[in-house]
């Protein structure tokens, strides 16, 4: 059945492709949350007749600012690390590639490129 609107929407893949979508799903004052940088121009227009609110995250702006709440993120990333250790959390790496050196990075390119790529993919030493 599907649904008509969402009260939240996270968008961690290509704003610009999916920004219609996330617009019209979006619920009245429904939140959408990005962390990707668009490449055109974003149309918060789209939210106006919802009162819809959209926000970036950028995980280094505290640092990069010296903002009075810096700290919360070196607590955060510490309590994001605790919970992948205690399963909690899943790593979504599905990719791994040896050795570090140019084919490895090469094919490690061209999977994310292919915009077919599920998961994250890693190039390690060993």
């Amino acid at each position: 059945m599907g649904y008509h609107y969402v009260d939240y929407i996270l968008e961690l893949n290509n704003l610009d492709a999916h920004w219609h979508e996330m617009a019209e799903l979006i619920a009245p004052s429904g939140w959408i949350a990005s962390i990707t940088e668009n490449h055109r121009p974003v149309d918060l227009k789209q939210l106006t007749q919802k009162r819809g609110h959209f926000v970036w995250e950028w995980m280094y702006s505290k640092s990069l600012f010296h903002t009075a709440d810096m700290q919360s993120q070196h607590d955060i990333l510490e309590r994001a690390a605790q919970m992948f250790d205690d399963g909690t959390l899943v790593s979504t790496l599905t990719k791994q590639l040896s050795p570090f050196d140019a084919t490895s990075l090469r094919q490690a390119h061209a999977l994310v490129e292919s915009g077919h790529m599920m998961g994250k993919v890693v190039v390690t030493r060993k």
